[in-house]
């Protein structure tokens, strides 16, 4: 291979030309190396990050349910003790109870006072969020379920379990229970059955 000196015209031209220019030879051509990403590398970025945030949206969704669900049975008990206290009490000099109802237009809770339960004697209402629902085995669609609480005493009108369940599609129904004993203590099921 010989090698030739450049002549003053061609180092002219050499230095005028942009840095993606190669010399072969006697002519000039344009290097085809690009810097960038290709095509296959972009859709495979872009899949794995699809992938990883819908893992992430499923494992938020479900924990929200769950906490809705618990947020639910607390309220549940919170109402089940102000209904007993407002009889111990005798406010109003009435007895007083908590109304569950899983009616087909979405499941709700209500304080009454009185010895029955009717719209006009709400004294607080609670909707239950989306995702969560009565058990069927507890309270079928539908069907409503009062308890009351004798006034001084505080004693139940009866001994139920309500069972709450998140209804949320792709989540594991995980039942969760209140229950209120003959003698008026109110619990709830974890893990341990902890007494309220």
């Amino acid at each position: 291979m010989q090698t030739r000196k450049l002549n003053e015209k061609e180092k002219i031209v050499e230095k005028e030309l942009p840095p993606n220019f190669l010399r072969h030879s006697n002519e000039f051509v344009v290097s085809n190396r690009v810097k960038g990403f290709t095509l296959v590398e972009v859709i495979v970025v872009v899949a794995i990050i699809t992938v990883v945030a819908v893992v992430i949206a499923v494992a938020l969704y479900s924990r929200r349910s769950r906490v809705e669900m618990d947020n639910t049975r607390r309220e549940i008990v919170a109402l089940l003790r102000e209904a007993q206290s407002r009889s111990i009490n005798q406010e109003e000099n009435v007895v007083w109870g908590v109304h569950f109802d899983n009616a087909t237009s979405g499941p709700f809770f209500a304080l009454f006072k009185g010895a029955t339960y009717s719209s006009s004697s709400v004294v607080t209402y609670r909707a239950f969020p989306t995702s969560v629902s009565y058990s069927s085995t507890t309270i079928s669609e539908g069907q409503t379920l009062n308890i009351t609480f004798t006034k001084i005493s505080g004693l139940p009108s009866t001994s139920t379990s309500i069972g709450l369940q998140i209804t949320t599609p792709g989540d594991a129904e995980t039942p969760e229970n209140v229950s209120r004993s003959g003698s008026g203590k109110i619990f709830f099921d974890d893990f341990n059955r902890s007494n309220l």
